[in-house]
């Protein structure tokens, strides 16, 4: 490791990683289960659920494409940390939805503001490790963070049998709230910014 984390440590900032590499496959996963009861809650068709799943992948998208270069000129914790309280409000509308079309809107935001996490979380990992430690480092984290998609439409399922889908929304905002723990403990890995206008 390249630099030190005064409060993570080592293994918290693979902890750390492994966390914020976690939120794309939760969200996405999290709420399938609940995707056919959508249809009648909301008295809408099968497409316009389907909106709040390619709405998000492709907002998602572009997303990396912005938020990337801010990272590289305002450091990597400051869109952390806007992206982390981004999704926490997104994922609150999310489960305070009334029609379709708030969802959609409220996914759109989400994925805007999850995206800027999924880029701080591979720039960490760019700014921490080099050569054969990065390759170790990354493969342990997509080795943990693949459990996430096995594990979210479980959770999910078991949700949706407790209580509303709007639980696995609340759910999504409460794991982010704990990544914003952790992100604050991290200490900016950024050394040389940005400058050019």
């Amino acid at each position: 490791m390249k630099q030190t984390q005064p409060i993570l440590g080592q293994k918290g900032t693979l902890f750390f990683l492994v966390i914020i590499s976690a939120f794309p496959p939760l969200t996405i996963d999290l709420y399938l289960p609940a995707l056919p009861t959508m249809v009648d809650i909301f008295d809408t068709t099968e497409s316009m659920v389907n909106l709040t799943l390619s709405s998000y992948f492709v907002t998602y998208a572009l997303g990396l494409l912005f938020w990337g270069p801010l990272s590289e000129k305002f450091g990597r914790k400051p869109i952390l940390l806007t992206g982390i309280g981004g999704y926490m409000l997104a994922s609150i509308a999310c489960a305070m939805s009334n029609d379709i079309e708030h969802l959609i809107a409220a996914r759109v935001l989400q994925a805007f503001a999850g995206s800027a996490i999924t880029v701080v979380s591979t720039s960490v990992v760019k700014d921490l490790f080099d050569g054969r430690e990065r390759e170790r480092i990354m493969a342990t984290i997509m080795s943990l963070v693949i459990i996430a998609p096995m594990v979210a439409p479980v959770l999910g399922a078991f949700l949706l049998q407790i209580a509303s889908w709007r639980m696995m929304f609340v759910t999504l905002a409460v794991f982010g709230a704990c990544a914003s723990i952790l992100a604050f403990c991290y200490k900016e890995t950024l050394e040389t910014r940005y400058t050019a206008h």
